[in-house]
């Protein structure tokens, strides 16, 4: 019995035994299963409780928590594709009601969560307009962050490079619009859309060689594209060649006899091209059909400037602005026709009234040109150093505000500008004038250091003064008050100021006699005026007081030099001239009194002088205005 138990319990251990090495791969099977049925589960509930998120921004922040929960999940593509959508409607949303910031932050997440590569539609239809959407309202440093982004997931797709190229072009960032396209020219060769891409961005980064050979090149891979052609005859206008350009624009003309800008670059083409009443019988025909054609009207009138046609110009001109004020070239072509009629005050409030629609180096320059022809040189100095640079003999600038540049000519340096927007191949300007707006913007320059240099002073000053026109006399007493203000190269003030005598009957025949004599005194005034948005007039005054107030400006400037010459006794003849020929109580009359006082004081003739400082004390005189 004893034996017997033994063996039934040694069966049963083993019966245990058995099941008990079976059971553990059952259980655990069992396990797992109901732990994965209970995951799948949460899962699915997890998503349908995300996808039924009604909200956009709500929607995508729910699908980002449940990609996160489930990073393996099965739908995640899916997951990730909603976002995209949910984060596109949630971003506009915001921009509709002017959230910027939080529209830049969905459409980044849009944008990451797109799937790489970007299928076309999507792209076409959703993620390319991302950066534009938020470079225009301000938030232009994540519109850049994000067509980086697309570029890093549009790889090699080429329609894909040339969207983003199109939005660096819609921003005028020429360089990185150019990157794009040859990128997608070294991914295809035979792309012509790449090839116009790159035409376009070497025109806005003003290489209008360059710009030629693209779309000389589109052109040959694609014969029959209408752009390609019409953007080579721009460029070929641009530099002059106005013939080809002319052919060119017949061709699509003979394609499309509808064209407009066609049309209008085959009118300027012949204009350019001095076949002036063929020009103007098209031109006739053209803007009967298209009476607002501003482009055409604008372009017109510039080459009529440039020819100094000055009514015809400021005709054509007021039309185009009349019809749209938008375009700045209409307001430049205006103010180009008011120079060519010798009405400089007319020119400047046009510019200035161009300023709300844009502003670039030409139109300063052109600004600066109009205050100069006035004799608002000071004014005129200080315009041109908002942008410009004289360095070594080159002027310097940033072209269109963003590209460096410089040339040794002023006519030339700007003239990228116009040749890239209007491709005028020749200027409304003249070699003295750019040259005198060097060395005008070189005096400044040299004026102002914190140690001036007295050779490039006069230097810079006779370059400035140099000419036989009649505004001679005028560069002259401003060179040399600026000099004298400054205590530079005070010999080269008096040769100056005596040099300036015998220009002085001339100078009083130029038509803004009146302006150009008070412009110093003017200078406060009309840059209070100016801060209001208003301008100040100038009435004409009578030519002998005006010859009065000339004369004395230049004995007066003589004489305070021969003070600081230590010259007390010249100084005091100078002085004393000054006061009897200028209109008693004037500014100018004040000033040399009170001069004559210092001078007086210096020669030891002490009652004399204070004489003089009670004299210009007492005197409130009238508003150099009023004259």
């Amino acid at each position: 019995m004893k034996y017997l138990a033994t063996i039934l319990l040694i069966g049963l251990m083993s019966s245990a035994a058995v099941s008990q090495g079976a059971d553990p791969k059952t259980a655990a099977s069992k396990q797992r299963s109901a732990s994965g049925s209970a995951k799948d589960s949460d899962e699915k509930t997890q998503w349908e409780r995300a996808i039924a998120v009604l909200e956009p921004a709500d929607r995508v922040a729910a699908i980002t928590k449940f990609i996160e929960a489930f990073p393996r999940s099965a739908r995640i593509s899916e997951a990730a594709a909603m976002i995209v959508t949910a984060a596109a409607v949630a971003g506009n949303e915001n921009l509709q009601v002017g959230s910027v910031d939080a529209a830049a932050r969905l459409f980044k997440t849009a944008t990451s969560n797109a799937p790489n590569p970007i299928p076309d539609a999507l792209f076409n239809d959703t993620l390319s307009k991302f950066p534009a959407n938020l470079f225009f309202r301000g938030a232009r440093a994540e519109a850049i962050e994000i067509a980086k982004m697309l570029e890093e997931k549009a790889g090699p797709n080429v329609a894909q490079l040339l969207g983003i190229a199109g939005f660096y072009l819609s921003v005028e960032n020429g360089s990185e619009a150019k990157r794009l396209a040859e990128a997608a020219i070294e991914t295809d060769p035979a792309s012509g859309a790449a090839y116009q891409h790159l035409g376009l961005a070497n025109r806005m980064d003003f290489r209008l060689e360059e710009s030629a050979e693209a779309y000389a090149r589109a052109l040959e891979i694609e014969p029959a594209s209408s752009s390609a052609r019409r953007g080579l005859a721009e460029m070929k206008r641009s530099m002059g060649r106005s013939d080809e350009a002319a052919t060119l624009y017949r061709e699509i003309l003979s394609a499309d006899e509808s064209n407009v800008s066609a049309q209008t670059g085959l009118v300027l083409s012949l204009f350019d091209g001095g076949k002036r009443p063929e020009a103007e019988a098209e031109m006739l025909r053209a803007l009967k059909a298209n009476p607002g054609n501003v482009i055409l009207l604008a372009g017109a009138a510039y080459w009529y400037a440039v020819n100094n046609d000055g009514a015809r110009a400021i005709e054509l001109a007021r039309r185009a602005i009349d019809h749209d004020p938008r375009f700045i070239w209409s307001h430049i072509a205006l103010a180009r026709g008011y120079l060519s009629s010798n009405d400089p005050a007319a020119a400047e409030k046009t510019l200035l009234a161009a300023r709300r629609y844009g502003n670039f180096p030409t139109l300063e320059y052109e600004i600066a040109s109009a205050r100069a022809a006035a004799g608002f040189y000071r004014e005129a100095a200080e315009e041109l150093a908002k942008s410009f640079r004289v360095e070594d003999g080159i002027v310097k600038t940033y072209l269109g505000g963003r590209v460096a540049r410089g040339s040794k000519d002023f006519t030339e340096l700007v003239g990228f500008e116009r040749r890239a927007s209007i491709f005028a191949p020749t200027a409304a300007d003249s070699p003295d004038n750019a040259a005198r707006m060097t060395a005008l913007l070189e005096l400044k320059q040299t004026i102002d250091s914190p140690q001036p240099d007295p050779e490039n002073a006069v230097r810079a000053a006779d370059a400035f003064i140099m000419g036989t026109d009649k505004m001679q006399v005028y560069r002259q007493i401003f060179a040399a008050t600026q000099l004298l203000e400054k205590n530079v190269a005070l010999p080269a003030v008096i040769e100056i100021s005596k040099a300036a005598v015998a220009n002085i009957d001339t100078g009083l025949g130029v038509p803004s006699a009146s302006t150009a004599i008070m412009a110093g005194e003017l200078y406060q005034t009309r840059s209070a005026a100016a801060a209001r948005g208003e301008y100040v007039n100038v009435p004409n005054i009578p030519r002998p007081t005006l010859s009065a107030i000339l004369r004395g400006r230049v004995e007066e400037v003589n004489g305070w030099a021969a003070y600081k010459m230590n010259d007390p006794a010249e100084a005091v003849v100078r002085l004393k001239r000054a006061v009897i020929v200028l209109p008693v109580d004037s500014a100018w009359w004040r000033s040399s009194t009170w001069r004559l006082g210092v001078a007086l004081a210096g020669s030891g003739s002490d009652a004399e002088a204070l004489e003089m400082y009670i004299r210009s004390y007492k005197s409130s005189g009238p508003d150099p205005t009023q004259y």
